[in-house]
This record gives structure tokens, sequence and C-alpha cells, in this order.
């Protein structure tokens, strides 16, 4: 439009943000309120021409994507990131702008100011909703069918509510005072909300899904001042609910409801997503179909305003899907998802908490309605909201613009031109007409037919061999008619001869006030995508077919292209096409060609015959099928004989072409393309599952007791576009893996170096057997505590040693260092012995350990001397069943050398789920006693990971709770540990009194005997 063209040229330098001066407050608004009174069209001549519109309007434009800012010349400027398909925004803790990119699969964050990528993590699925609180982000996953908890570095933290599934975790929204969490689940149709601890706490509807509380919500805000829940809903046309915002008490309670359709302005909003309250009792809102932030009194649910407009250009909306008001500046930044930019209102919410300037409704008070309509001039918008433009092509908005939308409305035939032309039109005689109701007999002028008391402005046209369809947009330029088409298609049940998908008025008559025909290719595609597209209510996602990076062809097929909005066709076989599929689609290189779509192929359950591509299995010569109509370059299935018709025919296409890809290749079953796992150097030893369970960029853990299963992303990259790049990525490290997965587990220096020789494999995938190094999975823990371990502490006044919480004896402070050892590994190499990865069993010494500290395994002393569990006091050593009976079952044989050192042989995992999980799992053996003079059961005995102790276990006799890593040394009363013979550990001995010897636990009566009996020098 003209006014908003001029917007842009009047901005300040650089373009960014555009501030209005008290001068042009208080001076040149009245003036232009003072013209109001004269008449509506004076004063939108007048005003357009002022540069006081640049301030009016203040509407700034600062873009990201395939969206451009303009410099002070006017030139446009490419923003530094590429956005793809961003949906959720908010900001974080620390002012930055932080958003979902559904395409991407990554949360970004962004300069507030200049919309500059500062970082990213990604996700291992679609991510959609998004919020920040509590020191955390909360990622709604599409995929994964949950809410994922992030610190703020991106690393996993854990999922909220633990496996609580969400379905459909549109849009969140976090409580700064409670914490509580509150989630969108569209396909559940209600709101979860949790507590701070991640807990689920209920539900809003309480109860079943019930359309009359919640039919189908996309976003949901708070209003932390009012303590309400604020839910964008599109309704439910079965129903007859229209689209609304629901308003509930944080408890659950109804409290309000604002209508999309108001009584004096018609539609407002029809596909209502992002919302946000501003404190001050209004409600921001954007509608995604119609392009529009809508601004909404809480208390009467009246429109306050309203900016934006339908369209790609700056400053316009192309399904817009959230929005967010910055706390400081009080702009607006909403997600414009097909435009792949963030789009910046100016101070927006500003000047709608301040009080208004100028009568302009003569009302007696300057009031919200003022404003509304001196932006509603500006924009070339009657009182009302509907759009008056230059329908004429005059190069400016002027009565005869409103005369010829008066004409429509009272029935007149709109000339080729835009001229209002003859007496009032006669309804036209009809035949079948495109879409199932009825068609002008004659195809060529703009003609406008008037049919139940509604007004239809369009220009038929002749399709080979098809029913005559509806042009896309009249050449007089975009005329809204100010007529309810759901006047025209009321009786829908006997418009139609087959069932629809929808009723008529599902998408028409759903944006402004008197209804849109919504022909325009843009604009159905938007209408399809408000429920198809991220964000929107259906789980059956789509995109548009675009071509392949790097094709010699470059082309965009729409919703329309393909699909017919309404019915099944059938096709030339005599058959009916699924999916809305049309039987003809006009392919971008080849003409119209014919299309079987009866069968989504067998790994869908269905028939291969008329599938995606069948490979001609009715063998008439024709490649028909859904996938092989359009393809004349590809390498398979081409709508010739040519080319590979054998790529997996009569299957599934969209597994490994999702929709919602533009069908571009990125996922499907991991063995359609290669074996799940390859039978290639040891992926068989890591991943033991079905191939079901591999997931490109999976870092799950899956193993069971039999077999190790480590999804591919634990040592392939974890991002999909390093998928199907012709590369096989290795990928060790990833800093926004999930905390709690292996891959997290290993180091920044994590790496694998390709072998020398290049193999291949039976499909013809390129590896090598090259050598991995530094991974947690190949590792062992080393303690070091090289300095002076005190004497246990005595109190100086009773000569007792001082205990702690626990009843262990304490220490001066000290320090113990844990250090992570790896062995590195070839692809391919035998498997490693418990040898390989740790000592067998672990073990620590003198002089990098002192008294045993830090692991109570083993510890060889200054004197050469094995002590702790693996010496157990001359007994057998304890073996990895003893404590690790998750792990290992299976008793170990063991030989010990002159000083006591013991040394195992190696003993199968009985569970590899508990083995290589990144816990070191306790679980005592219940069914083996441990066996000394007498024997002792550890059936009651219990491990505490938090602080290391362990409880009832009878083989420390009278020690309560020992604790892991204490210090032990047998020349000092720490050998009293377990017995503690007089009830209190006896005064220390001196050391230097005492020669360096085995200890022995035998002692000659079975009585317990006071240590001076068998331990000399101790006083």
């Amino acid at each position: 439009m003209r006014a908003a063209r001029f917007v842009l040229r009047a901005m300040p330098n650089k373009g960014i943000k555009v501030r209005r001066s008290d001068r042009a407050v208080n001076t040149i608004l009245p003036k232009i309120a003072r013209k109001g009174a004269r008449g509506p069209m004076r004063l939108i001549a007048e005003f357009a021409l002022r540069r006081c519109v640049a301030y009016v309007l203040l509407v700034a434009v600062v873009a990201a994507g395939n969206a451009v800012a303009f410099a002070q010349d006017g030139a446009p400027r490419p923003h530094p990131y590429q956005l793809s398909a961003p949906v959720r925004i908010t900001f974080t803790s620390a002012g930055a702008v932080l958003v979902s990119d559904h395409r991407l699969q990554k949360i970004l964050t962004l300069d507030k100011n200049t919309l500059e990528l500062r970082n990213e993590f990604t996700i291992a699925g679609s991510p959609s909703g998004l919020a920040v609180g509590n020191g955390f982000y909360y990622v709604g996953n599409e995929s994964a069918k949950r809410v994922e908890v992030y610190d703020q570095a991106g690393t996993w933290q854990y999922n909220l509510g633990g496996d609580y599934t969400i379905q459909q975790p549109n849009d969140i929204s976090v409580d700064a005072s409670s914490g509580q969490v509150f989630v969108v689940d569209t396909q559940k149709r209600c709101v979860r909300v949790f507590g701070r601890d991640g807990a689920y706490v209920r539900s809003i509807p309480a109860g079943a899904a019930d359309p009359l509380v919640l039919a189908n919500p996309t976003c949901v805000a708070l209003d932390e001042t009012r303590q309400e829940v604020l839910v964008s809903d599109f309704g439910a046309e079965e129903a007859s609910i229209g689209a609304r915002v629901q308003i509930f008490k944080y408890d659950g309670t109804y409290a309000a409801t604002i209508a999309g359709t108001d009584a004096d302005q018609g539609t407002r909003f029809s596909r209502p997503q992002g919302l946000a309250a501003d404190g001050y009792g209004h409600v921001f809102l954007v509608d995604s179909l119609s392009g529009l932030l809508l601004i909404l009194d809480r208390e009467t649910g009246k429109q306050l305003g309203k900016f934006g407009a339908f369209g790609s250009g700056p400053g316009q909306l192309l399904l817009p899907l959230d929005l967010v008001i910055d706390p400081v500046s009080k702009d607006v930044l909403v997600t414009n998802n097909r435009a792949q930019r963030i789009e910046v209102f100016n101070q927006v919410a500003a000047q709608v908490a301040v009080s208004h300037v100028g009568d302009v409704d003569l009302s007696g008070s300057a009031n919200a309605v003022d404003v509304q309509l001196v932006i509603n001039k500006a924009l070339g918008l009657d009182i009302a909201g509907k759009y008056y433009c230059d329908v004429d092509q005059s190069g400016s908005v002027d009565a005869v613009d409103v005369q010829l939308v008066t004409n429509a409305a009272l029935g007149l035939v709109i000339g080729a031109k835009g001229k209002a032309e003859g007496s009032p039109a006669k309804p036209v005689s009809t035949t079948k007409m495109a879409h199932g109701v009825s068609s002008p007999a004659t195809a060529g002028d703009w003609t406008m037919l008037a049919l139940a008391g509604a007004v239809m402005i369009g220009r038929s046209r002749a399709g080979s061999g098809r029913a005559a369809r509806w042009a896309r947009r009249p050449k007089v330029g975009r005329l809204l008619v100010p007529a309810l088409m759901a006047g025209m298609f009321a009786a829908s049940s006997v418009a139609y001869a087959q069932t629809s998908v929808h009723e008529c008025t599902y998408c028409h008559g759903v944006w402004e006030p008197g209804g849109q025909t919504l022909l325009h290719n843009a604009e159905v595609e938007v209408l399809c995508l408000t429920c198809h597209g991220p964000g929107g209510i259906s789980v059956l996602k789509a995109d548009v077919h675009t071509n392949h990076a790097g094709s010699s062809q470059t082309f965009r097929m729409t919703c329309t292209d393909c699909h017919d909005t309404y019915n099944n066709q059938l096709n030339w076989h005599g058959g009916t096409n699924l999916k809305l599929v049309l039987s003809e689609i006009a392919t971008p290189n080849n003409g119209p060609q014919q299309v079987a779509f009866e069968s989504l192929g067998s790994t869908a359950g269905g028939a291969t015959l008329h599938s995606f591509a069948d490979n001609d299995e009715d063998g008439d010569g024709i490649y028909d099928g859904v996938c092989e109509t359009c393809h004349t370059l590809t390498g398979n299935h081409r709508n010739n004989s040519t080319g590979n018709h054998a790529h997996y025919a009569g299957q599934n296409c969209t597994s490994c072409h999702p929709h919602d890809g533009s069908f571009l290749p990125a996922g499907g079953a991991c063995d359609s393309c290669h074996g799940a796992p390859p039978a290639t150097g040891a992926h068989l030893k890591h991943f033991g599952g079905v191939a079901g369970l591999a997931t490109y960029g999976g870092v799950e853990n899956l193993s069971t007791s039999t077999d190790y299963v480590f999804d591919c992303g634990s040592c392939h990259p974890i991002s999909f576009d390093k998928h199907r790049n012709g590369v096989v990525d290795i990928e060790l490290y990833n800093a926004a893996a999930p905390a709690t997965s292996l891959k997290a587990r290993n180091p920044s220096n994590a790496s694998y170096v390709p072998g020398q020789t290049t193999f291949t494999d039976s499909n013809g995938i390129d590896y090598s057997l090259g050598t991995c190094s530094n991974v947690y999975c190949h590792s062992k823990t080393s303690w070091s505590s090289p300095n002076p371990i005190s004497d246990p502490l005595v109190d100086s006044l009773t000569g007792i040693y001082i205990g702690d919480a626990n009843g262990n004896l304490t220490y001066n402070p000290y320090t113990v260092t844990q250090s992570t050892i790896y062995t590195s590994m070839g692809w391919g190499d035998s498997p490693l012995t418990c040898n390989g990865c740790h000592r067998n069993g672990p073990q620590n010494s003198a002089p990098g350990v002192q008294a045993g500290v830090g692991d109570s395994h083993s510890w060889i002393d200054e004197y050469g001397y094995d002590n702790l569990h693996a010496w157990n006091m001359g007994f057998d050593p304890l073996t990895c069943r003893t404590c690790h009976y998750d792990t290992v079952t299976s008793s170990m044989t063991w030989t010990r050398d002159a000083n006591g050192v013991a040394t195992y042989s190696d003993v199968p995992i009985a569970n590899k789920a508990k083995h290589v999980n990144g816990a070191k799992d306790v679980a005592f053996d219940r069914i083996d006693p441990v066996v000394y003079n007498s024997t002792f059961s550890l059936a009651a005995s219990t491990y505490n990971p938090a602080d290391k102790t362990c409880s009832s276990v009878p083989c420390h006799v009278s020690q309560a709770r020992p604790q892991w890593g204490k210090p032990y040394r047998w020349y000092t009363n720490e050998c009293d540990y377990c017995h503690q013979y007089s009830g209190k550990f006896p005064p220390p001995p001196a050391k230097a009194a005492l020669a360096p010897h085995k200890v022995s636990p035998i002692h000659a009566a079975p009585v317990a005997q006071d240590c001076k009996k068998c331990h000399s020098g101790i006083r």
C-alpha cells in the first residue's frame, strides 16, 4: 500500500527503530484528529501526505532470514542469520531473544537489538513450544511428545513430568512467582500444569477433553497480575464453536471468553496463535491467517487496535505464530513463519498502555478507539476495519475506491478496469461450478455472482478438460467484499455431492468482516498451513514441495497444486485418490499428468498398486504414482521407463521424504538406506537391537540385559543437517547432547581418526576401520591424593576419637582428585576384557594415593601390601558380584601374590543395561553370602549414592554406616573401623612401635578381644 511505502521512506537513519517526539504527539496528532470530523476520505488523503504517518504507525522492521531491513538510503540489506521456520519466541533472563525453529530443529538465541545469532543448540526432534523460567529453558518436542528441560547452556537436564507424555506440546508459559509450568497439549485439547519441580499437578479442563472448554488450543499466556491463564483456541466447526481466547484462573476455573467474532466488527480473528497480556488489561494476539497483530480489551473483548498486514513484505505477516512483548522497550516481536524472519513492531505495547491523543470519534474523550481510527486511515481501512485499498489502481485511496466496494455490496457489476458499470446484476444462470456449487455459464470478464444474498467477485476460466475455476485474485486490486461467504455456502450438505473434509465456512469467511474469497495462491497456502504447518492444530504436518539443493530446476508447488481442497477425486482408472490428491497435476516441466493414488504402500499396511511409486505394477506403461508424476530428472521413479523404478517401489515414500520437510530426503527407517546397524566394524557390538530402535541423531541408551543398544547419535551427529550429505560423519562430542546421554560424558577432545584403508559395505557406503580416542565407554577412573593424610582426630579432653554424622572417623582437610584414563580403541578390534578398561579389580596405590582415600576397592600401601575389599582381612577377596549384582552375577576366580595383591579373572556381564550406563550401580548380592569365620547375608544391605554410605552391612560388624573412600591404614586404629570392640575407638597407637606386617583377622577366641592381645605397641 502506498501509505505503508511512504512510512518506510520516512524512517530515520538505520531504519531500525521509529521514535516519536513529544511535539509529534501533542501538535500533529490533534490537528489530524480535528480534520477527522470533516469526513473520513479527506482524513485519509491528508493523513497520507503528512510525514507524521511514520510516527503514528510506529512500525519498523528488523528482518531475519530472507527478510530485509532498510538502510538510510532505502536499499535492502540481508540479515546475518537465516531462519527457516520460526515458531515460538520469548526472552531469556538476560534479555536476549529465544526462538524455536521447527525446520532447523534448533533453539536459537538472538541479539535483541540486531537479531544476530548469539547461540544455538539442537533438539533431537521438532521443537515447538518454548518458555524460560526457574533457571531453565522448556522446549516442547513434538517428535518425542514431551517437554524437555535444558539449562541455559543448552544441556538437557530432564523431561517435564518424567515419562509424562504430552502428545502435542504446542506452547509453554512459566509463572515467575510460583514456578508453575503451563503446557498446551493441542491434540489432547487441554493445558497441562506442572510444578516448579517438574511434577505433574493438574489439567485444564480437569476431566476429559471438552470442546466447550477448549476445542483446538494452540498457545498459552499468563497474566501474572490477575493470576489468569489465557489460551488461544481455533474453536470447533463441527460443534459450532468459533475461534476465541479462553481465560481461566490458575486453578483451572473458567473466567472469561474473548470471541473471534464480534457483533459490531464481524470476524476479528479465526486462527489465533501466540498471545500475551501486557499487565494493563490488554491482550495482544496474532491471527495466523490474516497476518494481523490484534490488541484486545481483557474486560470487554473489544478490539482496540491492529498492526501488520497479510503479505511477505516488510512489516507484513505471512503465517505469524507467536509474539512477545519486550518488557523494556515495549516493542512487540512476532515470529513470521513463512517469511522466515522475526518482525519487530516498535513501541506498540507502550502506545496501548499510555493514554491516547485526539478525540477522533467525537465521543467526548480521547481513547483507544481514536488511535485505532487514525491507524485505520493510514492503512486505508474504513472505520469498521475493512480494507479500502487502491482498488482502481489510480495511485491513491480515494472516493472511487469506496464506491467500487459499495457497488459490490449492492450487487453492481465490476468492470474489467475496476469501474462501476451498469445496473444491479441479476442472478447469473449457472451450471456445475468448481468447488461443487455452481459457476458462471461463460468465462471471460469479471463477474459478480449473487447467491443467497452474498457476493462473490471472480473471473471464471476454463481448465483443460475440467470444470471452470475461479481466478485466484481480481486484477483490479485486493478487494475484500463486505458480504458473508457463510451465506453463500450455508447449506454445505446440499452443495456437495461427495463428503467434504471441512465445511465451507471452515476456510471461507474466516478473515475480515464480510468474509474473504481466499482464492489467491499465497492465501490458500497460509490457510492450509494454519492447521497443517508448525504450531497448527493438526498432527498431519505439511509443507510445500520444493526442489532439492543443487537441483537443475527450481520449482515450488503449493498445496492446491497437488490437492483438491474439498474432495477425493476420481482418477483416470476409475478409482478414488487418497489425501485429496488431484486426479491431474500440472507438473513443473512436463505439462498436465494423470495421477492414481489409491494406497499408502506396503510399509503403511496398504497395497502396492497405485501407491506412491508402484513401478507400473498394472503394466499399462504409464508411471502415474503420486511421486512418479512430476519426476523427469530424478535418479529414481521418473514418469517414464528411464531411471531406477525399483527404489522402494510400493512403499510409503514419506517415511524418508516427509511432507512437512518439503518432501526432501530427511528421515525414515534407518535400514531403508543402509543397515541398522551396518554389519561393519563394531556396529553390531554397540547396537544389538532391532532396526526400529535406531534413530538418526538419537542419543538414548536402550541397552538390554543381553545387548548394548547405543542409538546412532551416540557416535554420529545429532543434527539432521549432517544426514545424507555424502559423508559418514563421526561426532563423539557435542555440547548440546542431553546431560544423561553417553555422548555428554565424552570430553571435548573425544575424536575419531579414520583408518588408512577405505572399504565399501553391501549398501555402497564407504567406511574405514579408524581409531576412537578419549571416549567414556572405554575408560576408567583414577584417584590422586599424594599429600599426607592426618591421623584420625582425637578430642583433646577425653582422648577419644571424634566421629562424623555417620559415626566414622574425622580428619584434617585433605583433597582427592578424580580423573579419567581413556583407552584408545580401533573400530573393529576385538572386544576389550574387564582389565582392558579398568583394573580387574580397580586399584590405587601409594604414594599417588595416601591412606586409600577416594576408592575403597583396593589400595597398595607404601609397604606393598594390599588393603581394603580386595584384601578382605585375609579371607577371599570380595568379587564384583558382591556389590554389583545387577551387573555381574557369576563368581570369579582369583590369585594373590606374596603381598596379598589380588588379581581377578574376567567375568561375563549379566545385564548390559547396567554396564556402561553412566552410573556406578551398587546392588548387593542378596543370594550368595559373604564367608568369614561365619557367613553374612547382605539381603538387607543398602547403599546411598548421595553420600556413598552403606547401611546394614553385617561384614562391618559394629560400623553402622561405613563410607566409601574414607582413609584406611592397618597401622593405625582405622583397622578397628568395623569392630569397635570397646564400643568406642581406643586411643591412637604409637606408629613407630609397629613393624610392617600382614594383618590377620583371625582371633584366638570366639568373643571380641582387646586389640592389645594381638597388636603390640598399643598403649
